[in-house]
């Protein structure tokens, strides 16, 4: 039956069609049989059968909207598409899309059974099972074949087949195959394929990069830049890894900086540590608070802590050390020891022991400043430093002034001046040089040569001491002479006063 348009006709075709409304176009049996509304286009056996009083619904297949009752502004295209929607303003397109959705309302699903058994509103699934059994969450993106399968959380967006399959968190934004496919948590972004793929229930992740972060749990706030970068974590927090597989066996270590392909690759529990260069620290496993800055620096590291390295190569071979700073290109490359510090181009290269100070530009085995930290002694030009000094020197010292601290005013030669002191008398001074060839206190060259050298401080002590003897000797002679003087001159008037009395 045909009515006229003007009279806002209504379209029926087919056996038990609807017959009621106005304005409705109505193909296929069954199609809105129990319709009242108007402005409804149903097409397709049993499409929108159910409805009664919704109006300005598109129903188009097989069972779609079979069971949709009093709802308005559906659009439903697909075998069984919508078939229990009870919720208005949805767009269904597939088979089975929006089959068992009842109270959702303003959802967009594309795709073969997207959107099959979503409870939730203002989502938009895109693909194939996209949002299938998603039985809760609301305001979701789902795009890709099974995005969002049995997703119960809100406000994610899923990108790719498989992302975010189980999620359960809210806030969630994934992109890429199964990217954080069994996801509990909130708020991460993950970005590429099987990108935080086993996520349970870690928060404030950024993963980007295919296998990034696959095996995190319960990692909390890390941020992995590159394929594999983070792949193992499980409970680690607070990471930055950046470069392919950047920390990709770190399992549970935390507050940790990796950049740069495979750095700290190995790093299981280690905390607290910035690896900067390709394969920097990339045997770490549990050393913390590095800091390793060069391609091959602390390579074979795997225990060491609170190292400093900077420069390609650096602690190249270093395995647990500590407390070690390395500075320029192989600097203790080959060093195993503790709480050394190498600054040159490859200072200590050679150097397999502790607590010593390498400053060169060169693997030398001497260095042109040497320390040992252990003794508190220094070397210029030389590793040689005699037991009891501080600092050894090889070579000619040129300096405009030095000096030579004394211990104590007793050191100080002033007691050759006090009244009580044995001033030794010439004749035994001349008795001591003939005996000895050397003054009193004073070492002979056997003993100098013996010794190795004088003591400068000591030396000078002695030199004044017998300046100030020197001294003494000049004023009683001095005295002497004065005393000489006035005898001759009382001796000159006595013969001129009996030359003038002949």
């Amino acid at each position: 039956m045909i009515v006229s348009l003007l009279s806002f006709s209504q379209t029926n075709y087919g056996t038990n069609s609807g017959t009621q409304g106005s304005g409705g176009s109505y193909f296929g049996g069954g199609a809105g049989a129990n319709t009242t509304n108007h402005y409804n286009t149903f097409l397709g056996a049993n499409a929108g059968y159910a409805n009664t009083t919704g109006g300005q619904n598109v129903y188009v297949g097989f069972h779609s909207g079979r069971y949709s009752e009093n709802t308005t502004g559906n659009t439903f295209i697909g075998t069984y598409s919508g078939w229990k929607s009870t919720a208005s303003y949805n767009v269904y397109l597939g088979f089975r899309a929006g089959r068992d959705n009842t109270n959702g309302a303003r959802n967009t699903f594309i795709g073969a059974e997207a959107g099959y058994n979503s409870a939730g509103s203002l989502n938009v699934f895109l693909g194939n099972n996209a949002g299938y059994n998603s039985v809760t969450g609301n305001e979701n993106v789902f795009a890709g074949n099974s995005a969002g399968t049995s997703s119960t959380g809100s406000h994610n967006v899923f990108v790719g087949l498989g992302s975010g399959q189980s999620n359960n968190g809210s806030e969630n934004t994934f992109i890429g195959r199964y990217s954080g496919k069994v996801n509990k948590g909130s708020w991460n972004v993950f970005i590429g394929s099987l990108a935080g793929y086993n996520n349970n229930l870690g928060d404030y992740n950024v993963i980007i990069g295919r296998l990034a972060g696959k095996e995190n749990t319960d990692g909390r706030r890390n941020v992995f830049l590159g394929s594999a970068t983070g792949q193992n974590n499980l409970t680690g927090n607070e990471n930055t890894f950046t470069g392919h597989s950047a920390g990709s066996g770190n399992s549970g270590g935390n507050y940790n900086t990796f950049t740069g392909q495979a750095a700290g690759s190995a790093n299981n529990d280690g905390n607290y540590n910035v690896f900067t260069g390709w394969r920097a620290g990339w045997k770490n496993i549990d050393g913390n608070y590095n800091v390793i800055n060069g391609s091959h620096a602390a390579y074979y590291m795997t225990g060491g802590s609170s190292n400093t390295f900077y420069g390609h190569g650096t602690g190249h071979s270093n395995v647990d050390g500590d407390n070690n700073v390395y500075v320029g290109t192989n600097a203790g490359n080959k060093t195993l020891g503790s709480r050394n510090v190498f600054l040159g181009y490859n200072a200590g290269f050679e150097e397999l022991g502790s607590d010593k100070l390498y400053v060169e530009n060169s693997n030398a085995v001497t260095p042109l400043i040497y320390g040992d930290f252990a003794s508190d002694q220094l070397g210029i030009n030389t590793k040689d430093i005699p037991a009891g000094f501080a600092v050894a020197m090889k070579g000619k010292l040129i300096t405009e002034e030095i000096k030579v601290q004394t211990h104590g005013a007793n050191g100080w030669p002033d007691f050759v001046f006090d009244k009580d002191y044995q001033l030794p008398t010439l004749s035994e001074v001349e008795k001591h040089i003939q005996n000895n060839g050397h003054l009193q206190n004073i070492p002979s060259a056997k003993e100098v040569q013996q010794e190795g050298g004088i003591e400068l401080g000591a030396m000078n002590v002695k030199l004044l001491q017998k300046i100030e003897e020197l001294t003494l000797y000049t004023i009683d002679q001095e005295k002497k002479i004065k005393n000489q003087e006035g005898r001759i001159k009382k001796l000159e008037k006595a013969l001129e006063l009996l030359l003038k009395e002949k």
